[in-house]
């Protein structure tokens, strides 16, 4: 790596990378889009009309990947209930977001 530099107007930090560098970046970039976007989802068996609307269809256990398990922790770990509706109700948007941040081009 080259280093890195202030950007006086903006403020950004501007890092400099060797093509190679760069090249493992983009790999490792889209190796998460891929993980994140090839775990099942598996939705409970019954469904509320009011959820059915919203689309609150995401899964309610904890991954079975360790890294995922690393990047999507359980927010109740005394409570498999609270975790579950937890993970129901955000797990979806936030593989939604990861995913959109690796794949953002500057």
């Amino acid at each position: 790596m080259s280093g890195f530099t202030l950007h006086r107007k903006s403020q950004h930090l501007i890092a400099t990378f060797s093509g190679f560098e760069a090249d493992l970046l983009r790999s490792l970039a889209a190796q998460l889009v891929e993980l994140l976007r090839n775990e099942a989802a598996v939705p409970a068996d019954h469904q509320d009309p009011f959820e059915a609307m919203l689309d609150f269809s995401g899964p309610t256990s904890a991954p079975e990947d360790p890294v995922l398990a690393r990047l999507f922790p359980t927010a109740y770990p005394d409570d498999e209930e609270a975790a579950g509706d937890f993970r129901r109700f955000t797990e979806s948007a936030l593989r939604d977001g990861k995913a959109g941040d690796a794949t953002w081009e500057w």
